[in-house]
């Protein structure tokens, strides 16, 4: 029966789902983690759709809910430091300083403990800058 429905929406160029028959599958469907804009997809390409939602599972036990929070503070000092200051290398290390000294600081971040970023120092104006950009400690909540 799957083949005859998957055959059928080919044929009118339609995409089709045949749940737990990954050859008759145009796509499938993702166990999906979500905190805020963070949204993680798992997939097995239909071979274990019951192992993808143990992982999904995992997941959502050790993903703080206030991650999507967390992101959404962060996100904000990206835009301001894409604003404020040209495309380099030295924008670019700031960012991924960001990410990692804004998850060791901050209370609301699970991942704080793992990240390596250097001790941050103060963020600077353009006109104080030489050649690189130091970021200030991210707290949040």
């Amino acid at each position: 029966m799957n083949h005859a429905v998957f055959a059928d929406a080919q044929r009118r160029g339609i995409l089709c789902n045949a749940v737990d028959d990954p050859p008759n599958c145009d796509f499938y469907f993702p166990a999906v983690v979500r905190r805020g804009d963070l949204q993680i997809a798992i997939s097995t390409a239909g071979e274990s759709p019951a192992f993808a939602q143990k992982i999904r599972r995992a997941l959502e036990d050790a993903l703080d809910v206030h991650l999507g929070d967390w992101l959404a503070a962060i996100g904000q000092i990206r835009r301001d430091i894409l604003a404020a200051y040209p495309a380099s290398e030295a924008r670019k290390l700031a960012l991924h300083l960001l990410a990692n000294d804004g998850a060791r600081e901050s209370t609301t971040c699970p991942g704080r403990e793992s990240s390596h970023a250097p001790e941050g120092a103060a963020f600077r104006p353009a006109e104080q800058q030489s050649r690189s950009i130091a970021i200030h400690t991210v707290h949040t909540r």
